[in-house]
């Protein structure tokens, strides 16, 4: 386990958002296209602890699908397997419904969070839920 996953603070779930988004140090609020989509993680949020939360906001999305990888990744909705054992160039990754939320330690060597939606609407929001020394 890295070092950052066993000092981690257990009583820090929700912190406060900062309206300062230098580097993506404040929450991450990004629209659902229905696409394979991508985010770079900033460098001081590799191995940490990430919110991740679904907002359908009354729209026709059902859930997303969330990954981490080295690289820009395309997933496939409801795919059954990961790219990693089915020697494919899409991946399962984990599905969050709308209106539910993960809170997961980012892989190691993970440099992107990658998502997609069954539909185009509602939004994706995320952020360290860690503290940031």
């Amino acid at each position: 386990m890295s070092e950052h996953y066993q000092e981690r603070d257990a009583r820090l779930r929700f912190p406060f958002a900062v309206a300062d988004n230098t580097d993506g140090k404040g929450v991450q609020r990004i629209a659902v296209t229905g696409n394979a989509q991508t985010w770079p993680l900033p460098k001081f949020w590799y191995g940490k602890f990430v919110y991740f939360a679904v907002d359908a906001d009354g729209t026709a999305l059902t859930k997303v699908q969330v990954a981490t990888a080295t690289s820009v990744q395309s997933l496939t909705v409801d795919q059954a397997s990961d790219a990693v054992t089915s020697n494919s160039s899409a991946a399962a990754g984990i599905t969050v419904p709308a209106g539910q939320f993960i809170d997961r330690a980012l892989s190691d060597g993970a440099t992107h969070l990658c998502f997609r939606g069954d539909a185009a609407g509602g939004f994706v929001e995320f952020y360290l839920s860690e503290i940031v020394a």
